[in-house]
């Protein structure tokens, strides 16, 4: 159909409503009985600080990452035209980032609008050693965070680890054990450290 058609009255709530057409569409036809599917568009803006925990190339610019958010926990976002030069999105398109996101979010998909980086770890990036440890720090949080459940303890850990890496010149051992640990005991499977286990 080409467009919002002319109002009509629904006979089993009486209600008021456009005709066939979108964003409506008619259901199926019985004798003396019409009936309309509602198609809901929804949309919401979100201002929200989060991390890239995961980036994958899309399309000739663009980027599909995986962001642990601060109010809505793990969310797939699409970053456009991030790859391109001079992009405002490209330092808060790149893993290990932590920034203040601006998030749209239309049918179930969410899209980056606007990035500001709050922390780069740039001692971690510098390193390999640290970076592949920090890469793997995201990558167990990915499996471990839940898509659209806000965990904040889970945010502040890797935060937190990815400082000490970065700023704390801690072992790198010591500091994988207590991100490990402290994982372990958030997802509910905290070993038992005080007594044996046997006795």
């Amino acid at each position: 159909h080409g467009g919002v058609g002319p109002w009509h009255k629904n006979p089993e709530s009486g209600v008021l409503g456009p005709g066939p057409g979108p964003p409506w569409s008619a259901g199926p036809v019985r004798p003396g009985k019409r009936e309309y599917t509602y198609c809901v568009v929804k949309h919401m803006h979100l201002t929200t600080q989060g991390i890239v925990l995961r980036e994958v190339n899309y399309k000739e610019a663009d980027k599909i990452l995986t962001v642990l958010t601060r109010d809505l926990g793990k969310l797939t976002v699409k970053a456009r035209a991030c790859r391109r030069k001079n992009s405002p999105l490209s330092a808060a398109a790149q893993l290990l980032v932590y920034s203040e996101l601006t998030l749209f979010e239309y049918r179930d998909y969410w899209s980056m609008d606007q990035g500001d980086s709050l922390e780069q770890f740039w001692g971690v990036r510098q390193d390999v050693e640290k970076l592949a440890l920090g890469s793997y720090f995201a990558e167990v949080m990915e499996a471990v965070a839940e898509e659209g459940r806000a965990d904040p303890a889970l945010l502040s850990l890797i935060l937190n680890s990815l400082y000490a890496l970065d700023k704390l010149s801690k072992p790198l051992p010591l500091v994988k054990a207590a991100y490990e640990l402290k994982l372990l005991s958030l997802a509910g499977y905290e070993p038992m450290l005080d007594a044996c286990a046997v006795c």
